[in-house]
């Protein structure tokens, strides 16, 4: 999707560091078939009409990327808080504090699971006997875990249906985008 990368914002600008934690971190798929690829953050796509903008992933050791859909309004958080200049607000400021408060750490985002028009993800949390994995759907969280500094993670069947997916939407935004009104 070279069209896509090229329109894309980049979160950081030339030489400032992405924020990311990128350490390679030992992940074992539940159903043991899928191997898991360390992914980063690279940048955020704006929307084709009437679709929705992605944060891209690419594979830390490799050049394939993750297209994940998310709502404007994370689009936009995820733009500011990865700028790279000053620390900006960001909503999820409150949740990282209590989470610090209860001594609970999101680690780990894992992209795990494309069923219909969704992508969801595992999130790894540390320091807390109850809650060890959440699962959700990934434009409701890529915000959040990138705020948190987490590790993020895929399998190449999530990468292909991603990029289906992707694609599927904008076809169907550019549809909608020719038929009169």
């Amino acid at each position: 999707h070279k069209q896509g990368q090229k329109m894309c914002l980049q979160m950081q600008k030339t030489g400032t560091e992405c924020p990311i934690n990128t350490k390679n971190i030992s992940v074992k798929s539940k159903s043991g078939s899928s191997k898991w690829i360390e992914i980063e953050p690279i940048g955020v796509c704006p929307p084709v009409e009437h679709s929705r903008p992605l944060v891209l992933f690419r594979e830390v050791e490799g050049e394939r990327i993750l297209p994940v859909l998310v709502s404007h309004l994370d689009a936009g958080i995820t733009l500011l808080q990865h700028q790279g200049e000053v620390a900006s607000p960001s909503p999820h400021t409150f949740v990282k504090q209590l989470m610090d408060q209860l001594n609970l750490e999101l680690t780990t985002c894992s992209f795990d699971e494309v069923v219909g028009n969704h992508q969801f993800a595992t999130l790894g949390f540390k320091g807390s006997r109850k809650v060890k994995t959440m699962k959700a759907q990934a434009d409701h969280v890529v915000s959040l875990c990138l705020h948190a500094q987490s590790t993020f993670f895929t399998t190449e069947e999530v990468i292909r249906k991603s990029k289906s997916l992707e694609q599927d939407m904008t076809e169907v935004a550019l549809s909608i985008k020719m038929k009169p009104q």
